[in-house]
């Protein structure tokens, strides 16, 4: 049931359990009864606290059939401890009540603080509601439970120019669970846009003769896209330039949103470090006219290795370990650009719902001068970035859902309707 995943404190609280428990030795030299007990439990000994040197930090493994709660009382009762406690964590319910909440970094990092996109706080003024996303990839699940609600009436298939999308793999599915997964249904994840409508805008990306050329059938999908009303086109894939696309894209940003311009999101782009013939620089057309590209980060904050980076770089977002949705009512943890671009589109339709006549422009600005500088690299100011310091990994810093919202807002005031 839905009610056993929290706990009430005596003061009411609500509480989350997480996969932590906190064990207190009784004697520093009791250190191999911990090992002892980690292995019998198939625990991570994770940590050991700095300052108080008899506490250690385990983590239980996700696939776990036991919970945190049930294992830390197990371990307190064998005698050999001080003390064996639960992590709970408060803090989730102010997310969501869905089932991987806690397991969703990006969303809120107890591992380490300030590493996520600080979205529970953008919540108090908006969700996503009445903006449009159009998501050029394999086609979305529109019979997903965590996202049939928010799965916008129209969608297309540019394989044969007709309507409704269909599904040519799992990768759109992901990015749309990313963006926009249902709040607070006890099901699975949470999205970043909760509220906001997914326009799926299918491509089959294999060739063949019964295939459109890729070109001409991403340009159809693009300006299918604003021309049904697409406020954001969230864009995980990579091409060689392409003139036609170009094209398109041209048009989305001067004609969507009745002139405003059509805010465009695309993940840098992926390489192999490893591999002499792999090109680290970003991904066309990340790095064309104002499209934002977006590089990957891990949840301790480092890029990883795999994300493509330089000067067209605008800023970054987690990436790596992304819980998301896939279809069949599942769920799969997946990692690249391709997930952190999501990210930026959900927070991108929070500052439209704060305000529709936001420029592409201003968007723009809002998220540069919003994002967390984090990284052990030095942010450069440089005259062709006009919003602040900015380096080649990270572009302008890591995304901040709560900065980006409350710089767009008139005034500070939250919205008039309950979190849950």
């Amino acid at each position: 049931e839905p009610g056993t995943k929290l706990y009430i404190d005596d003061n009411d609280v609500k509480l989350a359990p997480t996969d932590v428990i906190f064990v207190k030795l009784k004697d520093a030299k009791d250190y191999p009864l911990l090992e002892s007990i980690a292995n019998k439990y198939e625990l991570r000994i994770s940590s050991q606290n700095k300052f108080m040197p008899l506490w250690y930090t385990l983590r239980n493994s996700e696939n776990s059939l036991r919970s945190s709660i049930d294992l830390a009382n197990e371990i307190y009762e064998t005698g050999m401890f001080a003390a064996s406690e639960p992590d709970f964590f408060s803090g989730t319910t102010d997310i969501s009540y869905d089932e991987k909440v806690s397991i969703q970094w990006g969303l809120y990092n107890s591992t380490y603080e300030g590493i996520d996109i600080s979205i529970s706080e953008a919540w108090n003024y908006a969700t996503g509601a009445g903006v449009k996303i159009a998501v050029l990839d394999k086609g979305v699940d529109s019979t997903h439970e965590d996202l049939k609600d928010n799965f916008y009436e129209e969608s297309y298939d540019t394989n044969t120019g007709t309507s409704p999308s269909v599904i040519y793999g799992e990768h759109g599915t992901e990015c749309a669970g990313i963006i926009s997964a249902i709040r607070n249904n006890w099901k699975g994840i949470t999205g970043i846009a909760p509220d906001a409508k997914i326009m799926s805008i299918s491509v089959k990306f294999s060739g063949g003769k019964e295939t459109r050329p890729w070109g001409e059938a991403m340009a159809d999908g693009i300006n299918w896209a604003w021309q049904h009303g697409a406020d954001i086109l969230s864009c995980s894939w990579s091409s060689g330039k392409n003139t036609l696309v170009k094209d398109a894209l041209d048009n989305a940003m001067t004609k969507g949103r009745y002139g405003k311009g059509c805010i465009i999101v695309k993940s840098a782009g992926n390489y192999n470090p490893n591999d002499d013939y792999s090109n680290p620089n970003i991904n066309w057309p990340g790095d064309y006219g104002n499209i934002i590209a977006v590089s990957n980060i891990e949840s301790n904050g480092n890029i990883n290795k795999t994300s493509c980076y330089g000067d067209s770089l605008f800023i970054a977002a987690p990436g790596t370990d992304i819980w998301t949705t896939i279809t069949d009512n599942k769920y799969i943890s997946d990692m690249g650009t391709s997930m952190s671009a999501p990210f930026v589109s959900g927070v991108v339709a929070l500052l439209l719902e704060v305000d529709p006549e936001l420029s592409a422009e201003k968007i723009r600005e809002y998220l540069a001068r919003s994002a967390k500088k984090i990284g052990n690299i030095e942010y450069e100011n440089k005259t062709n970035k006009p919003y602040g310091s900015w380096n080649k990994f990270y572009g302008y810093g890591l995304l901040n859902a709560e900065g980006a919202v409350k710089l767009a807002l008139p005034y500070i005031r939250p919205i008039d309707k309950p979190i849950f």
